[in-house]
Protein backbone atom coordinates (compact mmCIF):
# COMPACT_ATOMS: atom_id res chain seq x y z
CA UNK A 1 0.00 0.00 0.00
CA UNK A 2 1.36 3.48 -1.25
CA UNK A 3 2.31 6.07 1.33
CA UNK A 4 1.32 9.74 1.16
CA UNK A 5 4.62 11.43 1.28
CA UNK A 6 3.87 15.06 3.48
CA UNK A 7 6.38 18.16 1.81
CA UNK A 8 6.25 21.67 3.10
CA UNK A 9 4.91 24.36 1.13
CA UNK A 10 7.28 26.94 -0.35
CA UNK A 11 5.77 29.06 1.22
CA UNK A 12 6.46 27.40 4.43
CA UNK A 13 10.31 26.92 3.25
CA UNK A 14 10.55 30.55 2.59
CA UNK A 15 12.79 32.57 4.39
CA UNK A 16 15.11 35.62 4.30
CA UNK A 17 18.33 34.23 3.38
CA UNK A 18 21.85 35.30 5.09
CA UNK A 19 24.19 36.02 2.16
CA UNK A 20 27.41 36.49 4.15
CA UNK A 21 30.66 35.30 3.20
CA UNK A 22 32.99 32.15 5.21
CA UNK A 23 34.80 35.44 6.82
CA UNK A 24 32.07 37.59 8.53
CA UNK A 25 30.60 34.12 9.51
CA UNK A 26 34.51 33.22 11.41
CA UNK A 27 34.09 36.86 12.75
CA UNK A 28 31.24 36.40 14.23
CA UNK A 29 31.14 32.54 15.60
CA UNK A 30 31.50 33.60 19.10
CA UNK A 31 28.91 35.74 19.49
CA UNK A 32 26.57 34.15 17.14
CA UNK A 33 27.27 30.75 18.79
CA UNK A 34 26.56 32.50 22.33
CA UNK A 35 23.67 34.67 21.22
CA UNK A 36 21.92 31.65 18.89
CA UNK A 37 23.05 28.73 21.46
CA UNK A 38 19.32 27.94 22.49
CA UNK A 39 17.73 27.73 18.73
CA UNK A 40 20.70 26.03 17.16
CA UNK A 41 20.76 23.13 19.76
CA UNK A 42 16.83 23.30 19.69
CA UNK A 43 17.09 22.34 15.57
CA UNK A 44 20.00 19.93 16.14
CA UNK A 45 18.06 18.04 18.94
CA UNK A 46 14.79 18.19 17.12
CA UNK A 47 17.00 16.63 13.83
CA UNK A 48 18.88 14.08 15.84
CA UNK A 49 15.09 12.66 17.87
CA UNK A 50 12.71 13.24 14.59
CA UNK A 51 15.29 11.76 12.11
CA UNK A 52 13.43 13.56 9.67
CA UNK A 53 14.20 17.30 8.45
CA UNK A 54 10.79 18.06 7.49
CA UNK A 55 9.68 17.80 11.48
CA UNK A 56 11.93 20.49 11.94
CA UNK A 57 10.90 23.37 10.09
CA UNK A 58 9.85 25.17 12.66
CA UNK A 59 12.74 24.79 15.14
CA UNK A 60 15.35 25.81 11.71
CA UNK A 61 12.91 29.10 10.86
CA UNK A 62 13.73 30.00 14.58
CA UNK A 63 17.90 29.79 13.85
CA UNK A 64 17.25 31.93 11.01
CA UNK A 65 15.45 34.00 12.54
CA UNK A 66 18.12 34.62 15.31
CA UNK A 67 20.86 34.96 12.67
CA UNK A 68 19.12 37.58 11.30
CA UNK A 69 18.72 39.84 14.30
CA UNK A 70 21.80 38.63 15.45
CA UNK A 71 23.68 40.29 11.91
CA UNK A 72 21.11 43.39 12.15
CA UNK A 73 22.51 43.71 15.73
CA UNK A 74 25.80 43.84 14.36
CA UNK A 75 25.30 46.13 11.62
CA UNK A 76 23.34 48.87 13.42
CA UNK A 77 26.32 49.13 16.56
CA UNK A 78 29.69 47.55 15.55
CA UNK A 79 29.57 48.04 11.97
CA UNK A 80 32.68 49.53 11.53
CA UNK A 81 34.74 47.42 14.32
CA UNK A 82 33.23 44.02 12.52
CA UNK A 83 33.94 44.97 9.06
CA UNK A 84 37.81 45.62 9.61
CA UNK A 85 37.68 42.42 11.69
CA UNK A 86 35.72 40.26 8.82
CA UNK A 87 37.96 42.06 6.74
CA UNK A 88 41.50 41.42 8.31
CA UNK A 89 40.55 37.77 8.66
CA UNK A 90 39.37 37.60 4.58
CA UNK A 91 42.77 39.19 3.36
CA UNK A 92 44.84 36.27 5.94
CA UNK A 93 42.89 33.59 4.29
CA UNK A 94 41.25 32.77 7.67
CA UNK A 95 44.35 30.80 8.34
CA UNK A 96 46.35 33.61 10.66
CA UNK A 97 44.08 34.91 13.28
CA UNK A 98 46.62 36.12 15.70
CA UNK A 99 47.32 38.80 12.84
CA UNK A 100 43.57 40.09 13.69
CA UNK A 101 43.80 40.07 17.17
CA UNK A 102 43.45 43.75 17.50
CA UNK A 103 40.62 43.83 15.39
CA UNK A 104 38.91 41.39 17.11
CA UNK A 105 39.98 43.16 20.20
CA UNK A 106 37.87 46.08 18.98
CA UNK A 107 34.71 44.51 18.03
CA UNK A 108 34.51 42.71 21.25
CA UNK A 109 34.80 45.84 22.69
CA UNK A 110 32.04 47.48 20.66
CA UNK A 111 29.69 44.48 21.07
CA UNK A 112 30.70 44.28 25.31
CA UNK A 113 30.40 48.56 25.36
CA UNK A 114 26.69 48.12 23.06
CA UNK A 115 24.83 45.51 23.19
CA UNK A 116 26.31 43.90 26.53
CA UNK A 117 27.50 40.47 24.93
CA UNK A 118 30.28 39.46 26.59
CA UNK A 119 32.71 36.93 24.13
CA UNK A 120 31.93 33.51 25.41
CA UNK A 121 34.82 31.56 26.56
CA UNK A 122 36.94 28.73 25.04
CA UNK A 123 34.47 25.56 25.60
CA UNK A 124 32.09 27.51 27.22
CA UNK A 125 29.47 26.74 23.89
CA UNK A 126 30.13 23.08 23.92
CA UNK A 127 29.07 22.45 27.46
CA UNK A 128 25.91 20.12 28.07
CA UNK A 129 23.02 22.26 29.17
CA UNK A 130 19.01 21.52 28.85
CA UNK A 131 17.21 22.88 26.13
CA UNK A 132 13.43 23.37 25.93
CA UNK A 133 13.04 19.64 23.90
CA UNK A 134 15.20 17.52 26.39
CA UNK A 135 13.73 13.86 26.25
CA UNK A 136 15.50 11.07 28.32
CA UNK A 137 16.61 9.95 25.18
CA UNK A 138 18.33 13.08 24.18
CA UNK A 139 19.43 13.55 27.19
CA UNK A 140 21.64 9.88 27.09
CA UNK A 141 22.53 10.68 23.20
CA UNK A 142 24.04 14.71 24.19
CA UNK A 143 25.78 12.63 27.69
CA UNK A 144 27.52 10.05 25.74
CA UNK A 145 28.13 12.32 22.59
CA UNK A 146 30.49 14.89 24.99
CA UNK A 147 31.88 11.81 27.04
CA UNK A 148 35.84 12.17 27.43
CA UNK A 149 35.90 9.02 25.27
CA UNK A 150 33.52 10.44 22.70
CA UNK A 151 30.44 7.70 22.68
CA UNK A 152 30.65 3.85 23.03
CA UNK A 153 33.78 1.58 23.22
CA UNK A 154 33.73 -0.64 20.37
CA UNK A 155 32.93 -4.08 20.46
CA UNK A 156 29.41 -5.65 21.13
CA UNK A 157 29.77 -6.54 24.30
CA UNK A 158 31.31 -3.03 25.68
CA UNK A 159 29.18 -0.90 23.90
CA UNK A 160 25.76 -2.89 25.57
CA UNK A 161 28.37 -2.90 29.13
CA UNK A 162 28.28 1.06 28.38
CA UNK A 163 24.80 1.99 27.32
CA UNK A 164 23.68 -0.19 30.62
CA UNK A 165 26.33 1.65 32.97
CA UNK A 166 25.27 5.24 31.12
CA UNK A 167 21.65 4.00 32.10
CA UNK A 168 21.84 3.48 35.63
CA UNK A 169 24.09 6.46 36.25
CA UNK A 170 22.08 8.76 34.76
CA UNK A 171 18.65 7.63 35.69
CA UNK A 172 18.56 9.42 38.66
CA UNK A 173 20.63 12.75 37.18
CA UNK A 174 18.17 12.83 34.71
CA UNK A 175 14.96 13.62 36.87
CA UNK A 176 17.34 16.47 38.41
CA UNK A 177 17.55 17.67 34.85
Amino acid sequence: MPTTLEVPTQQELKVDEINVSSAVLKAAAHHFGSQCDKANKEFMLCRWEEKDPRKCVEEGRKVNECALNFFRQIKGNCAESFTEYWTCLDYTNLAELRHCRKQQQAFDGCVLDKLGWERPQLGDLSKVRRVGRATYRSFLYVLIMHSPTGGFHHGKNKKYQSLNGIRKFTSKMYKSF
